[in-house]
């Protein structure tokens, strides 16, 4: 009885995260291939937050932000991509750092450095995967949070692509478990 319990929380524990994997078609001829976002995905793992995105190759952009929506921020960025999913970004991963937004004006660009935390970022083709411990990002449990990532071309001069490019949101629901197995 004690280990079928055991297996019941670990199982409850290791399901902390509600996301679905957002995918879209290849955009047209004018992104290049290395700059075209098809896919985002996310997961949590033992307090560790992971997100993963492929271009259509064969590698992937080195000028890339991820962008998450926290929903509950007066303070807020609105990317100029004039994308519906790019309004209302608190947090910013850029490199291996991450940022919070804490400006008043939200088209102006003002972010905070999260000094607590460093992301892993690894590339290999045409997948960029980052990680990072999730408590120090401050996300809300059992609501949903929005991803938006942007493929810029070099020095992050013009956006070439979105993640997602249209009105359907790539979100994450973060449980409890998570925050708890993060804070151990």
């Amino acid at each position: 009885m004690h280990l079928l319990r055991f297996s019941l929380l670990s199982a409850l524990a290791a399901a902390s995260l509600a996301a679905a994997p957002v995918t879209q078609p290849r955009p047209g001829v004018a992104v290049p291939a290395d700059a075209a976002l098809i896919s985002g995905d996310t997961a949590i793992e033992k307090g560790v937050l992971t997100i993963h995105l492929r271009s259509t190759g064969p590698e992937i952009t080195e000028w890339m932000h991820v962008f998450i929506d926290i929903g509950d921020s007066r303070q807020s960025y609105n990317h100029n991509s004039e994308r519906p999913r790019g309004y209302g970004l608190e947090i910013l991963l850029e490199g291996e750092s991450a940022y919070r937004f804490n400006g008043d004006d939200p088209s102006v660009w003002t972010w905070a450095r999260i000094e607590s935390l460093v992301v892993e970022r690894r590339v290999v083709g045409d997948v960029l995967t980052l990680r990072m411990p999730l408590a120090p990002l401050g996300l809300p449990t059992g609501r949903p949070v929005h991803l938006f990532a942007v493929a810029y071309t070099p020095d992050y001069a013009e956006t070439l692509d979105t993640l997602p490019r249209g009105v359907t949101p790539w979100r994450m629901v973060v449980s409890d478990h998570a925050l708890q197995s993060a804070s151990r």
